[in-house]
């Protein structure tokens, strides 16, 4: 999945995270140990809202709940499957480490080699056809991210990256996505303003 950098003004649909991603979050917290109603309460997050499957939280609010979350567990993966993956700021070191590639192609084949240094069942992967690119990330074990959210989120950061990388937004063709059509499958337009496909094959 890969998601847009707006070069407009956000809308509501821009600066909120559909529900469904919060709790994602909050269940990855969970079996990895973290108190997570303790954070719920610390940031003021109401738990009816987390029972609505229409409700939206802040962008800047998930975004502190995900810090918290990795401050935590000290890993940016928040511990899946109960593996540790990357300490934090393992990221912004990527992002050091590709910042001054000439191209685009550089960058994207230099942030997968960076990520193998350190992760060993998750796949980062750039293939070219003729003038189309193909960028994608998957769990070797799928059922390591059992409601697919890493791996949407995995792919809305880098899509997010590597637009910023460029100083523009760079446009999707498609987005092909292994996972069935989920509840809020209509959030997926928002997210990449292209064709979505679900249970695409691997």
């Amino acid at each position: 999945m890969q998601t847009l950098l707006e070069t407009q003004p956000p809308s509501m649909k821009s600066t909120t995270v559909d529900i469904r991603y919060v709790n994602a979050l909050l269940e990855r917290g969970r079996r990895a140990g973290v108190n997570v109603d303790a954070l719920i309460d610390r940031l003021g997050i109401f738990p009816n809202v987390l029972a609505e499957p229409n409700a939206r939280l802040s962008s800047e609010l998930y975004i502190r709940l995900a810090t918290l979350m990795v401050r935590a567990t000290q890993d940016e993966f928040i511990l899946l499957n109960g593996t540790p993956r990357t300490k934090p700021g393992t990221f912004a070191m990527m992002a050091h480490t590709v910042i001054q590639c000439p191209t685009l192609h550089k960058a994207m084949l230099r942030a997968g080699q960076f990520y193998r240094l350190f992760v060993n069942d998750i796949r980062f992967k750039l293939t070219q056809h003729g003038d189309k690119a193909y960028y994608s990330i998957r769990f070797i074990d799928p059922s390591i991210d059992w409601d697919h959210t890493s791996t949407e989120s995995l792919l809305v950061i880098f899509h997010r990256f590597f637009s910023w990388l460029i100083g523009q937004r760079l446009v999707l063709d498609h987005v092909r996505l292994t996972s069935q059509s989920p509840s809020n499958a209509a959030e997926f337009r928002y997210l990449f303003r292209c064709p979505v496909k679900f249970g695409a094959e691997t």
